[in-house]
């Protein structure tokens, strides 16, 4: 999937310059919007 390959060096570019704690939030505020959509 395309898609998926830009994501994935979107989230890179964002980790490099997020902290451990805002990743981790993040990645919860992301599997709650999955669960709700």
């Amino acid at each position: 999937i395309k898609g998926s390959l830009r994501a994935a060096e979107l989230r890179s570019e964002l980790s490099a310059s997020m902290s451990k704690a805002e990743i981790a939030k993040a990645l919860r505020e992301a599997r709650e919007w999955m669960t709700m959509h």
